[in-house]
């Protein structure tokens, strides 16, 4: 069977066309997959982000004022009780030793407060609209961007997967 040039170039066109079709299907096919993994890395690296956590103040002022309380009320019922000045230098002590508890208390709440409540803050906003089988994930994540919050979780996606594989995550959740 022979063609004439006329077919031939509709044939070509026609080749010409389907590739141009071909390539723009496949472009868009690389840009609309996206694993899950992907999408809540990327829903956690927008939704995190660095900001003033203000309840810390609140509980070390609220903590402050019972300690104040409770150190003014304890000096004036050693006062009370022992009401001569030899004992109030015992009683001083006694205030010292309450001080540096309470010091010790003030410092062991503020600890563990800020960053483990922000990232409980952002784990419940990302996960309402979530699956429940996601959330190990989603919470490990958010745990990972509020140790550094400077770090872009997409681009370390791209760097190195293997950090963002279902068993590092969770694996990464319990240590």
């Amino acid at each position: 069977m022979v063609l004439s040039e006329n077919e031939n170039k509709e044939l070509k066109n026609i080749a010409d066309n389907l590739a141009a079709i071909n390539k723009t299907l496949t472009e868009n096919k690389k840009e609309s997959v996206m694993t899950p993994i992907e999408s809540l890395i990327k829903e956690v690296n927008s939704t995190c982000k660095p900001k003033e956590y203000t309840r810390k103040r609140h509980n070390t002022l609220f903590y402050t004022l019972i300690g104040v309380i409770t150190i003014l009320v304890s000096i004036y019922i050693y006062r009370v009780l022992t009401n001569t000045t030899s004992s109030f230098t015992e009683g001083l002590s006694f205030v010292a030793v309450i001080i540096s508890l309470f010091a010790m208390t003030i410092a062991l709440f503020d600890k563990s407060s800020s960053k483990t409540d922000l990232a409980d803050e952002y784990f419940l906003q990302i996960s309402k609209n979530e699956q429940e089988c996601d959330k190990p994930y989603i919470k490990a994540l958010v745990n990972m961007k509020c140790k550094e919050f400077h770090l872009d979780l997409v681009k370390l996606y791209e760097t190195n997967s293997e950090l963002f594989e279902p068993e590092a995550l969770i694996k990464r959740l319990y240590d």
